[in-house]
């Protein structure tokens, strides 16, 4: 990863099984990146393998909205397990062999024009592959981190 002048990248130091990343300072307010977050349908844009995304319900979005996440050559079902507009968003993506749970936190700074994003990724691998654990962690390690540098230049590149 190469660090820009626009955001930075770094790890916080939490419990095993627990990923923890951030970047800041995004251009935008709070609210202006949250709408980037959950404007769902547009994750392709910007989200690594994603295609599409479908609501599954409907009603108004919030927690316990269902989303179909759709890549080349796979779809996963994700619940929205909190929404805090503005604030915080948790989603929790199973299949068989892997849970993995996305708790984004966006954060104002002192400087209205600017926010910082959070993620903290929790997995758990089930069967054969928890067999792999290690190999496994360190591939959603890395793919945390890159799904938040792909946020931050989609926000750079798109502002709201």
């Amino acid at each position: 990863m190469t660090n820009t002048r626009f955001y930075n990248l770094s790890t916080r130091i939490t419990p095993p099984g627990i990923v923890s990343r951030f970047i800041g300072p995004l251009e935008g307010s709070v609210h202006a990146i949250w709408a980037q977050l959950v404007d769902f349908e547009n994750w392709n844009s910007w989200m690594p393998g994603v295609t599409k995304v479908e609501r599954q319900d409907a009603g108004v979005v919030g927690r316990g909205s269902i989303l179909l996440v759709r890549g080349k050559l796979s779809q996963l079902e994700c619940r929205i397990a909190h929404w805090d507009p503005s604030k915080r968003l948790d989603l929790v993506f199973t299949t068989r062999s892997k849970r993995i749970g996305y708790s984004i936190t966006v954060i104002g700074t002192d400087d209205t024009r600017h926010a910082e994003v959070r993620l903290e990724m929790e997995f758990e691998f089930n069967g054969l592959g928890s067999w792999l654990g290690f190999l496994r962690t360190s591939l959603e390690k890395r793919r945390a981190s890159r799904l938040l540098e792909c946020f931050a230049l989609h926000v750079q590149f798109h502002p709201t």
